[in-house]
């Protein structure tokens, strides 16, 4: 599973590196991640893959600034362990915001985790405005 999650988030992060370079983006500008839906376990792995502070090549130029947890409280692997994601996120000194709108002013680039598939397009119209987004799941 480690390596799956590996090469996830090196393909996330090269791909943010690659379609995100916008004008008037300094070179060395490191993209601002947001995590949309905190209620599954990636959100850690991918959190300590990216922000890893050795991180060399593309993992280098992303780094996950800021997170909306969402959640969908009529699902029960949603509801019972956002808050858990939420609180180890926090202690990575991600900052929680209340809202899309939110998230959306603060990053550059997004990945939609969300466990629950049903609110991934709201999520995605919400944020995207021609930035790029991965959809996990």
């Amino acid at each position: 599973m480690q390596n799956r999650t590996f090469v996830c988030v090196c393909a996330i992060t090269v791909g943010f590196s690659l379609v995100a370079r916008r004008p008037g983006l300094a070179k060395e500008h490191v993209l601002r991640a947001g995590i949309i839906g905190c209620d599954t376990s990636h959100v850690v792995a991918f959190t300590k893959l990216i922000n890893n502070p050795k991180a060399t090549g593309p993992l280098a130029g992303v780094k996950i600034t800021a997170a909306y947890p969402g959640g969908s409280p009529d699902i029960p692997a949603s509801r019972n362990r956002l808050a858990g994601f939420v609180k180890k996120l926090r202690a990575s000194g991600i900052k929680i915001v209340d809202s899309l709108g939110e998230l959306a002013d603060q990053c550059d680039v997004f990945m939609v985790e969300s466990v629950d598939g049903r609110p991934h397009l709201k999520q995605f119209r919400a944020v995207a405005k021609g930035r790029p987004v991965f959809i996990d799941k």
